[in-house]
């Protein structure tokens, strides 16, 4: 396992993660395949209160991650060298609070979408409405 897509939210800005969520993936001929066998998505408990702004933004709230194990408890998967993500760096961070010697390559889809269409909004539900064909599946 070389190659996640990976995804954070945190208790706060630059805090503590609280749902760390990753997809093993390859490239074979071109096409982006992910082992949806060995997806994983879980919450997890901080010790702080999840702030106001984070709560909007990612709608977890108190009681999601209240019997869940302490974030400090999470481990990436042996031998990741690559993670993708949309602002890689922010979800590299907050791993590393679990996983302080933690160190891979991160690829952001955030700098891609910049580079590629730099006249369009470039949070991750705006590419995602702009790539995909049917946005009633979108939606």
């Amino acid at each position: 396992m070389s190659t996640l897509i990976l995804d954070t939210e945190t208790h706060d800005l630059n805090g503590y993660p609280i749902e760390i969520a990753y997809a093993p993936c390859s490239f074979e001929q071109g096409v982006l395949v992910i082992n949806q066998g060995e997806v994983f998505d879980e919450y997890f408990s901080c010790p702080e209160p999840i702030a106001l702004g984070a709560l909007a933004t990612h709608h977890i709230l108190e009681a999601d991650i209240a019997e869940k194990p302490s974030f400090d408890t999470f481990r990436m998967p042996q031998g990741v060298q690559y993670l993708i993500g949309h602002n890689i760096d922010y979800d590299i961070k907050a791993v590393q609070k679990c996983q302080p010697d933690f160190s891979v390559k991160g690829i952001c889809t955030l700098a891609l979408c910049r580079m590629v269409w730099p006249e369009l909004p470039h949070t991750l539900s705006a590419m995602y409405y702009h790539v995909m064909d049917d946005l009633e599946l979108a939606r």
